[in-house]
């Protein structure tokens, strides 16, 4: 055996050195998915019965055979004026437009989607007589009708109508709206799909065509009551609105959805939809926040210079608008306003900017803005050296007075502050009795019973949500610790929770972990300043030792020191001399690691301020920079540290120093009936407004317990959705695993997140045909049997909620589905094995199952085989001794992407990807002694 491990050892050698693996074709994207096994029997576990968010859709006898899809295109032509003159200059400044576009090589900008449905909506009323059907419109340029059109022109028909400008009322406007067949659409594929189960025993490929016609249609009925945002509706009432801050409210509203399900039930997801909105704040108010300014203080005292214009203009930038003329009542309403987008502020203000105007006479004269508003406008502007607006198309100079501008109710779109993010997820956090009782009330709501579009299209909705009277639910594995004599013990177990601890009672752990780490040599780097209280840092000390040695660890305590070593942020032997700014800050702590490294310490526990500043730093510096374990911690919990915070904390330095907490005897069990390696994935990308790079993460196992992990992270391209070398990958955690075990896994189970569901087959064919190639090089070459690949999609990001019909099947203070519950009928695809898996405790709110859906699998799982390892897979993240809401191993690749992200912190959106990839190589001496660094 020993021989046969040195052979493998060198030929795994040899080919490192040898050229790369040869990638065969990718698959046709075609090529089926595992299909569910008719009269494979379900897990023979309790039962309950659940109400899911999903209300069955009826196609009754009306329903069409086909749907006719139409293209819309709407056009502005022109600003109708009763005066020649000025008719004449308006068409004027469009024709240079034009112009201008056309030498710059690029298109005119359209219409802004706001106006859209308002355009729509008008043409629709004009040519009642022409269209005679219901048009649902998709609000940008798709239509949907229930039957062809009989239009004058055939199969278009183009109208020009004028009607007030949306935007403006001191205007009218003539638009264009032309529209043309481009597609019928045969609705019997969604029959044919529904029937596709088991009994067929075929794949057949979800409609998605005839699907978006029907969403369209669906989503006519509560267009009509509330206000629409992407999939979203939303109700500005006062009792939906919930305040953020000065500046940001939160919106209530709902999210719908067509949904094809098994045993032939198509439903309509209907959920609760949380999104912040700016609130409707006069500009000045606006400019005040982003200043940090007190809302009293007048901006008469700021120092308008290019720095604070630029701020404020960066903060403005593509925001909604109106601005007031006429009169100003006492409450500060103005007789008309006219909305338009702001581009920002210009560094001059209303009485100093002058332009030229000409009048009815032909004379030319100067005039400033403030003149222009009072003569032209009737408007008396009172704050005259403010700077002045620059609004609606970016190539124009037109520019409005601050005082008079408003930021209207729109929707918030950017990264928001950590603490507006906490408050958002409390505002969205809501029981699932309140939950459900607010969906039935958003369908009813919606009218959809009196739609004339929903009795033209032939479906109904039902009234009562869908209930499944038999989800399963899985028991709890066994979690494996020592007892304090060394023996291998099981944790106590609250079974309807799910939850399990190292002791039995009392305060202290009566267990300790499976395999305690001993530390190497340490420290405590402060960047806070809390441990210069000595009773603070006391308490810290003896509660980190005390607890940390009761769970075997070893090496706290220093020979001939009675405390570790603690160094300030601020001390003179870091940083000689007066530093200060950002830049210099991270001199600083590159000064700290390089002595910290010097003095030969492996280990420092960091503790940063409450709001996580220099945590980024932090990072670079100590894990790229000079390979040094960090342990982090906040200064609030060292502030008010208790036996469970500090707990905590030990979970995770355990593992970062490679030891195990725990086992579950079930994945040990896994591994022995075949050597096992879990794949955790996921790509991460920006916020919307950014063009920084997307961030790709890999973890996998490389133990027999399941419970270490190596992670690899990379920058690809920003909004890039599939990982192009997966192949790459794989060779490295192949090579990470036999170097543990003196052996490769004979099978691979990967879970992969991050992917919606248009990518799948993108995602087989790239990503699976890479790994399957680089299984098939390994068995060839070392003459091992073939590696087999399960590939499992993990989606968090849909709309499913689930709520036990029997509130004694709850768990917790606000009665979520139990831990383990498992749906795989009538709302999962009908062929394909696909199911539904809560695994985790609700704390707040209402409990957010996760979905698996197979699209490739080589080891012939069986269902409830697969359901189960899902489960106690999510029992296996080391920080926590509950399951959490997926396995472990994507939340490892959670993990990991989180830290890349941080790591690029300072770098800018066009960063060079090459440049990128080499501040995210983590140290190579930490990487191999501690892997698992990054939990």
């Amino acid at each position: 055996m020993a021989d046969r491990v040195k052979e493998l050892t060198k030929q795994m050698d040899d080919v490192r050195m040898s050229s790369p693996v040869k990638k065969r074709p990718h698959l046709p994207l075609t090529e089926a998915r595992p299909l569910r096994v008719k009269g494979e029997p379900r897990l023979d576990v309790k039962k309950i019965s659940i109400v899911v968010n999903h209300y069955p859709v009826t196609f009754e006898r009306n329903f069409p055979q086909t749907l006719y899809h139409y293209d819309a295109v709407i056009e502005n032509v022109e600003i109708i004026s009763s005066d020649p003159t000025a008719a004449a200059a308006a068409k004027k400044r469009k024709d240079a437009q034009v112009l201008k576009a056309a030498k710059e090589g690029r298109e005119m900008a359209g219409l802004p989607d706001r106006m859209l449905p308002i355009i729509w909506k008008e043409f629709e009323t004009q040519c009642q007589a022409t269209l005679r059907a219901t048009t649902p419109f998709d609000g940008k340029k798709n239509v949907y009708t229930a039957r062809r059109l009989e239009l004058p022109n055939g199969d278009a028909f183009t109208a020009t109508f004028d009607m007030d400008d949306p935007d403006d009322p001191d205007k009218r406007r003539r638009f264009r709206v032309t529209i043309k067949l481009v597609a019928t659409v045969a609705t019997n594929s969604v029959i044919e799909f529904l029937g596709s189960g088991l009994e067929r025993g075929k794949q057949v490929v979800q409609p998605q065509d005839v699907i978006q016609g029907l969403d369209v249609a669906l989503r006519h009925p509560p267009s009509m009551h509330f206000i629409s945002c992407n999939r979203s509706f939303f109700n500005p009432f006062p009792q939906n609105r919930h305040p953020l801050d000065s500046m940001l409210e939160l919106l209530h509203g709902h999210y719908q959805s067509l949904c094809l399900g098994s045993e032939n039930t198509a439903t309509l997801n209907i959920d609760l939809a949380t999104k912040a909105f700016y609130k409707q704040t006069p500009l000045a108010d606006f400019a005040r926040s982003v200043l940090k300014l007190h809302k009293d203080d007048s901006l008469d005292l700021v120092c308008w210079d290019d720095r604070t214009i630029d701020v404020v203009s960066e903060a403005l930038r593509g925001k909604l608008i109106k601005y007031g003329t006429g009169r100003c009542n006492q409450k500060g309403v103005y007789e008309k306003y006219h909305q338009f987008t702001a581009n920002g502020l210009i560094l001059r203000s209303a009485e100093n900017y002058e332009f030229n105007m000409t009048d009815e006479k032909g004379i030319t004269r100067s005039i400033n803005i403030v003149q222009y508003m009072q003569k032209f406008k009737n408007t008396t502007i009172r704050f005259p050296k403010w700077p002045v607006v620059h609004i609606g198309n970016k190539n124009m100079t037109n520019y409005v007075p601050l005082e008079l501008c408003m930021i209207i109710t729109q929707p918030y779109r950017g990264k928001m502050e950590p603490k507006l993010t906490s408050a958002m997820i409390k505002g969205a956090a809501i029981e699932p009795v309140a939950r459900f009782k607010a969906i039935d009330q958003a369908r009813k709501g919606s009218k959809f019973e009196t739609s004339a579009v929903m009795s033209e299209f032939g479906m109904s909705i039902g009234q009562t949500p869908i209930v499944i009277r038999d989800a399963s639910v899985i028991p709890p594995p066994t979690v494996k610790t020592l007892a304090s004599n060394g023996a291998e013990v099981n944790a106590r177990m609250t079974f309807k929770e799910g939850k399990w601890n190292f002791k039995d009672s009392g305060s202290e752990p009566s267990k300790k972990f499976l395999k305690a780490a001993t530390l190497p040599k340490w420290m405590i780097f402060d960047c806070d300043g809390v441990l210069n209280d000595e009773i603070i840092a006391e308490n810290f000390i003896k509660k980190l030792i005390e607890l940390g040695e009761s769970l075997g660890m070893k090496g706290f305590r220093i020979p001939g020191k009675p405390k570790p070593t603690i160094k300030c942020y601020t001390e003179a032997t870091f940083h000689p001399g007066k530093i200060v700014g950002t830049d210099n800050k991270l001199k600083r702590i590159n000064r700290a690691f390089d002595i910290i490294k010097k003095m030969h310490y492996e280990l420092v526990i960091v503790v940063l301020p409450s709001d996580g500043k220099d945590y980024a730093f932090i990072k670079a510096e100590a894990e790229v920079v000079f390979g040094i374990l960090t342990a982090c911690i906040k200064s609030s919990n060292v502030r008010d540290m208790n036996n469970q915070k500090i707990g905590n904390y030990l979970l995770k330095l355990n593992s970062k120093l490679s030891g195990t907490n725990f086992s579950i005897q079930q994945l040990n069990e896994l591994y022995f009936k075949e050597r096992t390696m879990i794949l955790g994935a996921d790509v991460t990308h920006p916020s919307p407004n950014s063009m920084a790079p997307s961030i790709a993460a890999v973890t996998a196992s490389f133990n027999m317990s399941c419970m270490g992990y190596s992670m690899h992270i990379q920058p690809q391209k920003s909004r890039q959705e599939l990982i192009k070398n997966m192949g790459d990958i794989l060779e490295k955690q192949l090579t990470k695993f036999f170097e543990t075990n003196r052996a490769y896994p004979t099978r691979i189970l990967m879970f992969r997140d991050g992917v919606s569901e248009g990518y799948f087959d993108e995602v087989k064919a790239e990503e699976y045909a890479q790994m399957r190639d680089v299984c098939e090089f390994t068995s060839e070459k070392f003459g091992i049997p073939k590696i087999k690949i399960t590939f499992v999609i993990v989606k968090k990001r849909h709309h499913t909620r689930f709520q036990p019909t029997n509130a004694t099947d709850g768990v917790g203070k606000f009665y979520n589905i139990p831990p383990g519950t498992v749906v795989d009928t009538k709302i999962v695809h009908p062929s394909e094995r696909e199911f539904f898996l809560n695994s985790h405790v609700g704390i707040q709110g209402t409990s957010k199952p996760t979905r698996y859906h197979v699209i490739h699998d080589d080891t012939n799982f069986t269902m409830g085989d697969l359901q189960k390892i899902t489960y106690y897979l999510c029992y296996a993240f080391v920080r926590c001794t509950q399951p959490v809401s997926y396995p472990a191993a994507t939340y490892y690749a959670h993990l990991a992407a989180y830290r890349a992200r941080h790591l690029l912190e300072r770098e800018g959106e066009n960063a060079d990807l090459v440049d990128l990839a080499e501040k995210l190589t983590i140290h190579p001496d930490l990487a191999k002694r501690y892997p698992m660094f990054f939990v």
